[in-house]
């Protein structure tokens, strides 16, 4: 399990080859970094002292969404919650981009081209279109854990207990796997990614889903500086599309948006 103890808290547990990453206090100067064979993690302004040790794993998940019904109510709150709150990472590219007098730069428009070929490779069941989507997406945007890897975090979690979706959920998981596999990004962020594609458990995220309600999302939100509202963006893309796939729509989600 990822562990962060300087605060007391466990954000969450992932599933890593019968291992676990810990993330105990440290006295290492800021910037240093950290050996820990046979990797090297190079430490930012919250420095983090990594080590492995054997522990039990978090239990999978086995419980989906009952159906378009809860799926919407769920959504609905995410949309309402992001809109009311500061958002992640990409609201604020939003509203930096799209603010009065400025056109926006190629990189909003990088991301939802990206996205929309994922939707529409997951849609088509193209593997094809859903790796190369992943290529432009992983590894970008800020953070330790890359905002859109934050995305595809919650995105697949939320994909993966969504009823009638688990063609797409096993297409874009195994895409996933892959990508990290080939370096993608880096070590942390890959073992959130491997650990939401692989079905591992993540408190927070499953307590959005399964019970909804504003203190949840404000749990969630509270992680990092932006990585718990990517998420649940993520979550939220990810519900829209199940939505629109039960309901035989073409899953565009800009559309979607609008009608909340």
């Amino acid at each position: 399990m990822i562990h962060d103890r300087r605060d007391g808290r466990v954000p969450f547990g992932i599933e890593l080859d019968g291992f676990a990453l810990a993330v105990p206090p440290c006295r290492c100067r800021e910037g240093d970094p950290v050996m820990v064979s046979p990797w090297r993690v190079q430490l930012g302004r919250n420095p983090l002292a990594i080590i492995v040790r054997d522990e039990g794993c978090a239990p999978s998940s086995g419980k989906m969404l009952s159906g378009p019904d809860e799926m919407m109510e769920r959504a609905r709150e995410m949309q309402g919650f992001l809109n009311a709150g500061r958002g992640g990472w990409l609201n604020a590219l939003r509203r930096e981009e799209r603010g009065p007098g400025k056109g926006g730069s190629g990189l909003l428009r990088r991301i939802e081209r990206e996205k929309a070929r994922l939707l529409g490779g997951l849609a088509s069941g193209r593997a094809e279109e859903v790796r190369l989507a992943l290529r432009g997406l992983i590894g970008l945007g800020i953070g330790l854990t890359p905002s859109m890897d934050d995305w595809l975090v919650g995105f697949v979690y939320a994909l993966r207990r969504a009823p009638s979706s688990g063609r797409e959920a096993e297409l874009l998981s195994g895409s996933i796997l892959r990508a990290c596999l080939e370096g993608r990004t880096n070590l942390i962020s890959s073992a959130y990614l491997q650990g939401a594609a692989g079905g591992g458990y993540f408190e927070r995220l499953d307590l959005c889903l399964n019970e909804g309600g504003r203190h949840s999302m404000e749990s969630l939100s509270r992680i990092g500086s932006s990585s718990g509202m990517d998420m649940l963006e993520g979550m939220c893309a990810a519900l829209k599309y199940a939505i629109n796939a039960s309901l035989g729509k073409n899953a565009i989600l800009d559309d979607w948006e609008q009608s909340i």
